[in-house]
């Protein structure tokens, strides 16, 4: 296209040449030069943004570098060195790189919530139209989010934490909360002026204060529970809905801290329990119990083959999750399909015969004290009668027949169990295997717990809280969490995260599309 372009005056070829010294980041001025009469034109730039608040003309390709970054989850310094390594033009310089970083904060976060309020008119059309009548403007939705906490760094030394709430029937963020524990400037102003009781330093940390990162005082634990109080405490007057059925992963202390505060004046808050997280909970405790119980009877590892391995419990865990989602929302099938993994898994109980005598030298018994009694042949028969009618007595409850092993199974010929598929097809495809009776035993109290009707009943509604898992992994995607990174660059990839899970469903899109660019840049 330079090619054919000619001078106005004298219609010879013009040339095209760089001004560096007007270069601004990645914008390049290009001017047009006449070799045979020594006209010039202006310079050409790259298109700018229009202005707001706290940003000036900027030019877009600048804009978006810092946009390509934080969506990248790379530093200055790394797209530094890839301008470098491709021949490009470096990016800005760090004051402009923050003043864009500032501008595209505020940016994101006027996004952010115009896509809350977006979620949240959609979400009240879909009632109305349910309901056939038009919701009046001050009228309260009674709604079920999923709320989970998500820390920057594990252990519980974290300086940052995100919380979010997100609709459970859309998936859309109604909520999220970041805190932060640290501010370097107050950090800095400490370090040089320890007398923080001055009238001067009270005075600078007046002024300091609404530029201050620092907005929370609590424990990195109990910066979730915080943040369930904040959204829950604000949901009617931002969003206009009371979050009347919280999701949680269980083990959360931030469902009662939101009872207790009671926000919605004696209006009952229900707790639902993930199915992912409730179904975990049968792998931990398993892996837990092999621990503590390295030997078994007769001297056998709990973990060794045949026997309660990593695979089988993988296996197990993968079934209780099962025995969950297949019978939604019946809790009495979804308990009964609970012990069907109990029995079919064990083998029968067998009883044990009395062992031939060995002689003196090998009928040996420990005694109490720790000593070594050598039997004669007529008691170590008596030992052994009374040690089978023992293992009778301890396995009275435990199934005999294969029948009563897989008495719990679905019949029929849609049955997952082999014993009963060849029952109702009259098939003998049938092998009989499985864990020692042994472990009917052990596992009867891990089994009995996740099995409770009161766990059961608040698995019933089907609820996970993927989304939130999915809605986490994107935020330190953007701010990977392997390297440092301040509460203005979590805060900014938090917004970034909202917008981008407004856009787009659970599967990771692909990031930075033009309309999405678009409601950034013109925020």
């Amino acid at each position: 296209m330079v090619l054919g372009i000619r001078c106005k005056q004298c219609q010879a070829q013009v040339v095209v040449y760089e001004e560096e010294n007007k270069r601004q980041g990645l914008v390049s001025a290009l001017c047009l030069l006449c070799n045979s009469c020594g006209a010039k034109t202006d310079t050409f730039e790259a298109s700018k943004l229009r202005p707001i608040e706290t940003r000036g003309r900027s030019h877009e390709v600048n804009y978006r570098a810092v946009l390509a970054s934080l969506v990248m989850g790379v530093s200055f310094t790394s797209l530094e060195q890839f301008c470098a390594v491709m021949g490009m033009p470096p990016p800005p310089q760090r004051p402009s790189w923050k003043k864009h970083q500032k501008s595209l904060a505020v940016a994101l976060e006027q996004a952010a919530d115009d896509s809350i309020q977006k979620a949240v008119s959609e979400i009240r059309a879909t009632r109305s139209r349910e309901r056939g009548t038009e919701l009046r403007d001050d009228e309260l939705l009674d709604e079920a989010v999923s709320f989970d906490g998500t820390w920057a760094k594990r252990g519980h030394s974290s300086l940052f934490g995100v919380q979010a709430a997100i609709h459970m029937e859309s998936g859309k963020v109604l909520d999220m909360q970041v805190h932060s524990k640290l501010c370097l400037v107050c950090r800095k102003k400490d370090e040089e002026n320890p007398d923080v009781d001055s009238n001067d330093y009270k005075a600078w940390q007046e002024d300091h204060k609404p530029q201050c990162t620092k907005n929370t005082e609590v424990s990195s634990n109990a910066m979730e529970t915080q943040g369930a109080l904040d959204i829950w405490g604000r949901s009617i007057q931002k969003n206009r809905m009371r979050y009347i059925k919280f999701v949680g992963d269980g083990d959360s202390k931030a469902y009662k801290a939101v009872c207790a505060q009671d926000s919605y004046q004696r209006c009952n808050i229900s707790k639902a329990d993930c199915i992912g997280h409730v179904q975990k909970r049968m792998g931990t405790r398993l892996r837990e119990w092999k621990k503590k119980s390295s030997k078994l009877e007769y001297g056998n590892s709990a973990g060794e083959k045949g026997r309660l391995t990593d695979n089988r419990v993988d296996r197990l865990q993968r079934y209780y999750g099962m025995a969950i989602r297949n019978n939604l929302p019946d809790v009495t099938k979804m308990s009964q399909a609970t012990n069907a993994i109990l029995y079919h898994s064990t083998l029968p109980y067998t009883p044990s015969y009395s062992r031939p005598y060995p002689g003196v030298k090998k009928a040996v018994k420990k005694t109490t004290e720790g000593t070594e009694i050598h039997l004669s042949k007529a008691r170590w028969v008596k030992e052994e009668l009374e040690r089978i009618e023992s293992e009778k007595l301890r396995h009275e409850h435990c199934c005999k027949t294969a029948e009563e092993q897989h008495q719990y199974c679905p019949v029929g010929e849609e049955s997952w169990c082999k014993y009963q598929l060849d029952q109702a097809l009259g098939t003998s495809d049938y092998v009989k295997k499985g864990l020692p009776q042994v472990f009917f035993d052990a596992l009867t109290p891990t089994f009995a717990a996740l099995e409770d009707p009161q766990l059961l009943e608040r698995c019933k509604d089907g609820f996970t809280q993927n989304q939130n898992e999915s809605f986490n992994a994107m935020i330190w995607r953007y701010a990977p969490n392997e390297s440092f990174h301040g509460y203005g660059m979590i805060k900014s990839a938090t917004h970034l995260a909202v917008i981008i899970s407004m856009k787009v469903p659970q599967h990771m899109p692909r990031l930075c599309q033009r309309q999405t660019f678009h409601q950034i840049t013109t925020a």
